[in-house]
């Protein structure tokens, strides 16, 4: 994951130091991933370099200049090495009126949650020389995985999965992709497409959806599914969910806490109202029998299968996930990318002063680019659709664009009714 900070100049050697203790403050920050998939934990480490760039502002936003740029091209497809310390970095781009933080880290070693926490504890030391929270010490990331490794999956939640796996509930989703796609290349870069809501229209659009009796990341979700499907000519999606599993003596220590839930969904012909309550329904329903955990279910699907099954459309959220590091908001996040090679679309729902973020990080290769432009079209306006209508029974399809049914029929090859 990689993400550019706008800020006034800073100042590096004070910079340096908060980075620095912010490492030794959490483990997994001096963690060295092996090749086998193992963590070691570095008792002691020297505080890594940082890198300081100046840039000549030449009366332009710093962001617009060529080596900014060139920065940014290079840290969107950059990949640390297994084995190596750091598995992530601070870079800056030093200019007279403004700085920027690029900042990267592996996800194997943290997640959404824990990007929140180094940003906070780094940030809050540069500005005060101290940290704004007290940190747990008696608990590990080390300690709760050998924890959870210990829990056995109930009978009754292995068996809700595998009925799912009779059913033939899972199947990498059939969109239309690009002759020759780029799926399997082992050096995968991504672009994004980004939709805001501002806080005026957030606030509006979370009062429609509470009235509906569902919440945001699944109102949301629903419309992706529904979008998504109108592009397969199976109408039966799975969608990769990420879940935030956390306690909350967990939002204090730096790992990779994710887990994954595979949401299986058929697109009847309902309203939109109905469609949502029942996405929500399924996703509850999969979330209490998850002692059975997502890779297993993965694990059972590739031994039945006979073969290795991808699900490469993946759904993230963190609304309400994590407040406890509300600092973060405070700082001009001004772009960045999250990259899974195994990945197609991952789309990201996440708040940000007071504003809605909705993000698409797409792998390059996989679409043809007017394929992808019209799904995203499509999504957006079915976005606007369930924000300004606020009886979703009235809606009983999403918002197409105009033309679309005769590109669609074109894409996939076959014949379709549509209006």
């Amino acid at each position: 994951t990689y993400l550019e900070i706008k800020t006034e100049p800073i100042d590096a050697e004070r910079f340096a130091k908060a980075w620095y203790r912010t490492i030794m403050r959490h483990d997994m920050l001096r963690a060295i991933i092996t090749k086998e998939g193992k963590q070691l934990i570095r008792e002691m480490v020297d505080a890594p370099e940082l890198e300081v760039y100046e840039v000549n502002e030449d009366g332009k936003p710093i962001e617009e200049n060529a080596l900014v740029k060139e920065m940014r091209n290079k840290f969107n497809a950059f990949d640390f090495k297994l084995e190596e310390y750091p598995m992530h970095k601070f870079i800056i781009a030093q200019g007279r009126e403004h700085s920027i933080v690029h900042f990267l880290v592996d996800m194997l070693v943290a997640d959404y949650i824990s990007i929140n926490i180094i940003l906070s504890d780094v940030f809050s030391y540069y500005a005060n020389d101290r940290f704004n929270d007290s940190c747990i010490t008696d608990v590990t990331f080390r300690n709760i995985v050998l924890e959870r490794a210990e829990k056995k999956a109930t009978a009754e939640d292995k068996e809700y999965w595998l009925k799912k796996i009779d059913e033939n509930r899972f199947a990498t989703p059939d969109l239309p992709l690009k002759t020759n796609a780029e799926s399997n290349s082992k050096t995968a870069t991504f672009s994004r497409k980004k939709m805001l809501l501002s806080a005026e229209e957030y606030q509006k659009f979370r009062s429609i959806v509470l009235k509906n009796g569902v919440t945001v990341s699944n109102a949301v979700l629903a419309v992706y599914a529904k979008v998504l499907t109108n592009w397969c000519e199976e109408k039966r999606i799975c969608i990769n969910v990420t879940l935030m599993q956390r306690t909350e003596e967990e939002k204090k220590i730096i790992g990779d806490f994710t887990s994954v839930n595979l949401l299986s969904l058929d697109a009847d012909e309902e309203n939109f109202k109905e469609f949502t309550k029942r996405t929500q329904k399924t996703l509850l329903s999969d979330m209490s029998h998850m002692s059975y955990s997502g890779v297993e279910v993965m694990r059972e699907l590739n031994k039945t299968s006979g073969r290795k099954i991808m699900f490469p459309v993946v759904f993230t959220s963190t609304v309400g996930a994590d407040s406890s590091h509300d600092d973060v908001a405070n700082l001009n996040i001004i772009g960045g990318i999250s990259r899974t090679p195994q990945v197609w679309i991952d789309c990201q729902v996440l708040e940000r002063n007071s504003e809605l973020e909705i993000h698409w990080d797409i792998r390059d290769g996989v679409f043809e680019n007017e394929v992808l432009d019209d799904i995203w079209n499509t999504f957006c306006a079915s976005v606007d659709t369930i924000r300004m209508v606020p009886e979703w029974e009235t809606i009983n399809d999403i918002t197409y664009k105009s033309g679309y049914f005769d590109k669609r029929n074109a894409y996939n090859g076959v014949e379709k009714n549509g209006k």
